[in-house]
């Protein structure tokens, strides 16, 4: 099981087998503006956990603050990217769900920036780290430009190092 360990947070890797990190995906689907986050969260977890196999960067994370589960984090590893018709021939992704209770005391922020870091640091052959937002996702749109990404354009943020 790959755990990533930031300043303020630990990431464990997406058990199927484990009751606690169903439980959190279960609360995490139930809570509010979950759409925004992943239309089909389940799906996403199982599609990210087949790509981590191959390419031993895309995986799901269990986000642990304070010893309390409070969310999911999604790494996704692509291999090319178009961006303003240009071709990207690499990119790390992130992707950040807090259940309810933990929303709204700034720990999104944290927890993308610490994580856009900690990525950069262990894959130096990247420098940047992009972030697609949903544009109805006031809150997400604030947390991550407050971890320091940039908008580039649409739906899409990034953090150089």
């Amino acid at each position: 099981m790959k755990t990533i360990l930031l300043d303020d947070f630990l990431l464990d890797e997406f058990d199927f087998n484990n009751d606690n990190h169903l439980k959190l995906e279960k609360n995490l689907i139930n809570s509010t503006n979950s759409d925004l986050i992943s239309k089909d969260i389940d799906r996403f977890i199982k599609k990210n956990h087949e790509l981590g196999l191959r390419d031993n960067i895309t995986n799901t994370y269990v986000v642990k603050y304070n010893n309390n589960l409070i969310g999911l984090v999604f790494v996704n590893y692509h291999p090319e990217e178009v961006r303003d018709e240009v071709l990207l021939k690499e990119e790390i992704e992130i992707g950040t769900g807090l259940i309810d209770e933990y929303r709204g005391k700034h720990l999104g922020t944290l927890l993308e920036k610490e994580l856009s870091k900690k990525l950069l640091d262990t894959y130096p052959n990247f420098n940047e780290i992009v972030a697609k937002i949903n544009k109805d996702n006031i809150n997400s749109i604030k947390a991550i430009t407050n971890a320091g990404f940039i908008h580039i354009s649409d739906d899409e943020y990034y953090f150089k190092r």
